[in-house]
C-alpha cells in the first residue's frame, strides 16, 4: 500500500520541482519598432547571430524588470527593426531556457542559420520557457562559430547578456577563432544588459580586434527610434544620394537676341564649364540643362525657344566628351523667374541656362 503513495509524492514532487524551475513564462515586446527604411539604407551584411543569456544572473532587476525580460524585449525589437532584405540570421540561447527547464544550463541554437524571417525568429523567442542556471557563454559562441564556418560576405554577432560569465576563456577563445576564420568580415556587438562597468575588460576582448562592432547598452536601445537607428548603423549602409550643384549661364552672353545659335563666347564659356565638370570623375551621374526666357513674347514661343537653346547647350556638352546619356534637357520658358521681370535687368537676369551638375560620392567618403 506505501509504494503507490511513494510513487505519487515523487511525481508531485518532480512537477513541482519542473514548475518551480520553468518560471513564469515571458511575453517579448518590439515596443512598436519600425524597421529600417529601405529608400535611405541598403544591406551590408549577409547574415547575423544574435546570443541571448537566459542563465540566472539574468533574472535579477536591472531597475525596470528583470534583465532577461529587457535582452528578450532588446532581441524583439532588433528583429522588428530588420526590414526585408536577403539576409540570413541565426538565434542562440544559452542557460536553463535552452534545454529541460529542470535540467542543466546549455547552449542551443533555436532559430536558423536560415534567410532571416520575422515571424520565425518571433515565435523562437515566444518559445523561451524559463531562465535560470550557469552561464555557457563558450558553448554558445562555439556553436556559433560552428555555424558560421561556411558562412560568405560579411558577418556580424549580437552578444545580449549582463557578461555575468563564470569562465570566458572559452567564449574567448570561440571569438579568437572566428575571427582567424573571417577577419574583417566579422563584426562582434555586445548589449549589455543592467550595470556592467566591472565589465568593461571582458566585453573589449569580445568586441574588439576588428574594424567594426563595439558596445552599445540595451538601456540606450530602450526606444523605437534608437533600435531602428542601431539595426541601420550594424546591418545596413546608407544609401548614396545625387547632390547637385547649380552652374547658371546668361543667355545673353550664350546667344543673340531670339536665337538658339552659339556666339563665340558662349562657345568659350561652355569648353570651361565641361572642364569644370569633367573633374569630377566618376563620381558624376547626372546632369540637368534647362533652358528659361523672360516674359516678352508669347508663352509658347518662350517655352520652345527656352528648349532650343537648351538643347544647343547639351549638344555643346556632348561635343565636349561629356556622356549625352546623363543629360535632362527641358525649356522652362517664363514659368520659373529667379527674379521679378518687372525691370530691363530683371528680365535679363531671367534669360538663362541652368545646369545642375549631379555627383554621388562613394560610400564611405
Amino acid at each position: 500500500m506505501k509504494q503507490p503513495c511513494i510513487s505519487l509524492m515523487t511525481s508531485i514532487g518532480a512537477l513541482i520541482l519542473l514548475t518551480a524551475c520553468a518560471g513564469s513564462p515571458r511575453t517579448p515586446s518590439d515596443g512598436g519598432t519600425q524597421a529600417v527604411d529601405l529608400n535611405d539604407f541598403t544591406p551590408k551584411v549577409d547574415t547575423f547571430v544574435v546570443l541571448l543569456d537566459s542563465s540566472d544572473s539574468m533574472e535579477e532587476s536591472d531597475g525596470q524588470k528583470d534583465k532577461f525580460q529587457t535582452a528578450l524585449d532588446s532581441v524583439a525589437s532588433f528583429n522588428q527593426a530588420v526590414p526585408a532584405i536577403d539576409i540570413n540570421s541565426g538565434l542562440v540561447l544559452f542557460g536553463k531556457g535552452a534545454g529541460n527547464c529542470a535540467g542543466h544550463s546549455m547552449a542551443k541554437q533555436i532559430y536558423g542559420v536560415s534567410p532571416h524571417n520575422k515571424t520565425d525568429f518571433r515565435n523562437a523567442l515566444n518559445a523561451i520557457e524559463c531562465t535560470g542556471g550557469s552561464t555557457p557563454s563558450g558553448d554558445a559562441l562555439g556553436q556559433t562559430a560552428s555555424a558560421l564556418a561556411e558562412a560568405t560576405g560579411n558577418l556580424a554577432v549580437f552578444i545580449v547578456s549582463d557578461f555575468e560569465w563564470e569562465e570566458s576563456a572559452s567564449a574567448l577563445s570561440a571569438v579568437t577563432s572566428m575571427r582567424g576564420t573571417h577577419g574583417d568580415r566579422l563584426c562582434v556587438y555586445a548589449i549589455p544588459v543592467g550595470d556592467y562597468r566591472d565589465k568593461g575588460a571582458l566585453i573589449a576582448d569580445i568586441t574588439g580586434g576588428a574594424s567594426c562592432g563595439g558596445v552599445t547598452a540595451a538601456s540606450d536601445l530602450a526606444s523605437p527610434d534608437a533600435m531602428t537607428a542601431f539595426v541601420a548603423d550594424t546591418l545596413m549602409a546608407p544609401v548614396p544620394k545625387v547632390t547637385y550643384e547649380k552652374q547658371t549661364l546668361s543667355a545673353n552672353t550664350l546667344f543673340a537676341l531670339n536665337s538658339a545659335a552659339l556666339s563665340s563666347t558662349g562657345q568659350a564659356d561652355l569648353r570651361k564649364l565641361a572642364a569644370y565638370i569633367k573633374e569630377h570623375g566618376s563620381d558624376l551621374k547626372d546632369l540637368k540643362i534647362t533652358g528659361h526666357t523672360c516674359n516678352l513674347g508669347a508663352e509658347s514661343y518662350n517655352e520652345g525657344l527656352s528648349m532650343r537653346r537648351a538643347e544647343t547647350v547639351a549638344n555643346f556638352l556632348a561635343q565636349q566628351g561629356l556622356p549625352a546619356n546623363l543629360m535632362d534637357v527641358s525649356g522652362m520658358g517664363e514659368r520659373s523667374p529667379s527674379v521679378s521681370n518687372d525691370t530691363r535687368e530683371g528680365r535679363a537676369q531671367n534669360r538663362r541656362v541652368d545646369v545642375q551638375i549631379g555627383t554621388m560620392k562613394p560610400q564611405g567618403n
